[in-house]
């Protein structure tokens, strides 16, 4: 089930870094948000206002706490950064 803080993911989603290397021209926050989900967080600590991952989504029309990370979420599974464990 989702959750009304998201389109596509539950609560207890679980999301894990994997081995994919950066590219050189990865930015930091980038780098640093995902190296925060490590060896596992679920959405709702992610989601959590001023969690680490939120403090390192810098796209301009990021308005803050209690704000949809869906895209950046998306972004960062598409990039191979980070997996879905279930």
């Amino acid at each position: 089930m989702k959750t009304q803080n998201s389109k596509i993911f539950s609560q207890n989603d679980f999301f894990v870094r994997t081995s994919a290397e950066f590219h050189t021209k990865v930015s930091d926050h980038n780098k640093r948000r995902t190296e925060w989900i490590g060896e596992g967080k679920k959405f709702s600590e992610i989601y959590a206002p001023n969690s680490v991952y939120r403090q390192n989504i810098k796209r301009k029309n990021y308005p803050g706490n209690g704000y949809s990370i869906d895209q950046d979420l998306k972004w960062d599974l598409d990039h191979g950064w980070i997996k879905i464990i279930n």
